[in-house]
């Protein structure tokens, strides 16, 4: 170092080393934090695995094989889904259940929307149109009770 002086604040070190250890322990809250959670939601995570996931990912290999209970299953591949796609019974009844599904779903969507919107709003009856309209709600309970 030729004539160049070199100063180095104490208090820069001291808040370097300062925000270290904040940092440190800031990570250290965070991952004990993490840990209670990841402890609180491994018995509900451990129950989706045992009986729901598995039994799903055990389905769909036994959809790749020719499985019956007296002899051991035989792997055929995506055989049975080629042989469901090339069944018209299946794709009639594949179709039926969607024009089912889209026809009554949309329109108790845009149904329950406009209600919603109509509600929503001030009007002069607005409060008999609700009696009126939640009535058979009400009265089901009643009824079943």
């Amino acid at each position: 170092m030729t004539g160049q002086q070199v100063s180095i604040s104490s208090t820069s070190a001291t808040a370097h080393a300062r925000s270290g250890f904040a940092a440190r322990f800031k990570r250290n809250l965070i991952f004990r934090r993490s840990i209670y959670g990841i402890v609180f939601i491994a018995p509900a995570m451990l129950f989706f695995l045992i009986f729901s996931l598995y039994p799903m990912v055990n389905g769909f290999y036994m959809s790749l094989t020719e499985y019956t209970l007296l002899k051991p299953p035989v792997w055929i591949g995506f055989d049975n889904y080629i042989d469901l796609l090339e069944n018209k019974e299946f794709l009639n009844g594949l179709k039926v259940t969607l024009v089912f599904v889209l026809g009554t779903t949309i329109p108790k969507w845009i149904l329950s929307l406009s209600l919603a919107l109509l509600f929503v709003r001030d009007f002069r009856g607005r409060e008999t149109f609700k009696v009126l309209y939640f009535t058979p709600t009400l009265l089901s309970g009643v009824v079943v009770s």
